[in-house]
């Protein structure tokens, strides 16, 4: 199976954060699978920790070298995938979020769906092993 991460599900994995279901945890670490990661999400989590909205335990580079480690590849934004944003409708109050969504559709990788107890007030702290 092919894994897209959007930024939540990325963060909840490497911080070991329980608002990422255990099944869905094993399905990233199955070797079977393939896993991935907009460079779009990791735009969003730099802009976040500068801005002051999220704390992490280690650096953009870190985040970046674990991933390589385990095998999450990231995906690139092409100028095709930009031109299809600005024909999106709009549904999201953060027209960021949409950076992913023509990844998504083009690539046909599912992501998981974010749990029905999660909500935007989690913690705003992230450690990164």
């Amino acid at each position: 199976m092919r894994i897209l991460l959007d930024t939540h599900v990325l963060i909840w994995y490497l911080e070991g954060n329980t608002l990422l279901q255990q099944k869905h945890r094993q399905h990233i670490l199955n070797a079977a699978n393939k896993v991935f990661v907009s460079a779009a999400s990791l735009w969003e989590i730099a802009i976040k920790v500068s801005l002051g909205k999220l704390k992490t335990s280690g650096s953009l580079t870190e985040v970046i070298t674990q991933l390589d480690k385990q095998s999450i590849d990231i995906l690139t934004i092409s100028p095709g995938h930009v031109l299809q944003v600005a024909v999106l409708p709009f549904h999201h109050r953060d027209r960021s979020i949409e950076c992913w969504l023509p990844r998504r559709t083009l690539s046909l990788c599912p992501s998981f769906p974010m749990t029905p107890h999660s909500k935007r007030t989690d913690s705003n702290s992230c450690r990164f092993p």
